[in-house]
């Protein structure tokens, strides 16, 4: 498998050839999570660290971030967006909080709440 990425210590993309080393740190790794927020009204913004490329077209940077809609029965729900940096994931994080006018609450404690 290529184009599996892991957050170093200073929250920069690495990539990870070791699929063992690779997996442990996407299921115990709290970095995953970028942003959570619950929306007035029930939804929430998550963004997250995804750990695969999904530039799939190989040209450009590594698209390794997504901030997602989760809102049950709203038009938008798991509507998403990706990104090749943080600051952009975070940029769009508020962007997104700000359209669906959304309050920040903090991160989610578990990773798999979605």
């Amino acid at each position: 498998m290529a184009g599996q990425y892991i957050l170093d210590a200073d929250g920069k993309p690495v990539e990870c050839s070791d699929l063992r080393e690779w997996g442990h740190w996407l299921n115990s790794s709290a970095e995953r999570v970028v942003e959570a927020t619950e929306l007035v009204g029930g939804g929430k913004v998550s963004t997250v660290f995804l750990g695969i490329d999904y530039n799939f077209a190989g040209k450009g940077d590594p698209v390794l971030w997504e901030t997602m809609l989760f809102w049950d029965g709203h038009d938008d729900d798991q509507t998403m967006e990706r990104y090749t940096s943080q600051a952009a994931a975070k940029e769009g994080h508020a962007r997104w909080v700000k359209q669906y006018g959304g309050k920040l609450t903090g991160r989610y404690i578990e990773l798999g709440d979605e």
